[in-house]
């Protein structure tokens, strides 16, 4: 008795690729729009953090807000002037302020860093007491997913932030 030989012919393979070959075009948009969906929303953690160190520095003008970054280990914080290197509490948790995407206050953001920092030559972006910040042209920060980048920006006399994409 022949011991009959299974295995796949030519054809069935190539069909067999061929699948493969959809299912991953159909899949690449939805593993895209991941890092898209979680780069927006790093911006948007990123503006309202900005906006709520504004608010604050008018609310505590005897010791305005800033936003300081630590580009090295890719986190930012908001601090008081009069401590900057220690993050406020969060008024909405039990944390502080202090974001590194991935975790904490940035969890759900991984595979999101901090590309670049112009700031006018230093690492914080401070308040006034009006909510103004200390820089003479505006400040931005490019945040990167993958080959994706958002700039976040504020302006330099009226601190409104905005965020776009190239």
């Amino acid at each position: 008795m022949a011991m009959k030989r299974t295995a796949l012919t030519l054809v069935e393979m190539l069909i067999v690729v061929t699948i493969f070959a959809i299912l991953a075009v159909i899949a690449l948009p939805s593993v895209q729009s991941l890092g898209g969906t979680q780069l927006a929303a790093a911006g948007r953690l990123l503006s309202a953090d900005f906006e709520f160190a504004q608010a604050e520095s008018i609310a505590h003008p005897d010791d305005p807000r800033l936003v300081r970054f630590d580009a090295a280990r890719q986190t930012y914080w908001v601090a008081a002037k009069s401590n900057p290197l220690v993050p406020i509490r969060d008024p909405a948790g039990p944390g502080t302020l202090l974001v590194q995407f991935g975790d904490a206050r940035g969890a759900g953001l991984e595979g999101v860093s901090i590309k670049s920092i112009d700031l006018g030559g230093d690492a914080e972006l401070r308040f006034d007491a009006w909510g103004r910040p200390d820089q003479a042209q505006p400040a931005r920060v490019v945040l990167q997913s993958g080959s994706a980048t958002l700039t976040v920006a504020i302006a330099a006399g009226t601190g409104d932030v905005s965020a776009t994409q190239p």
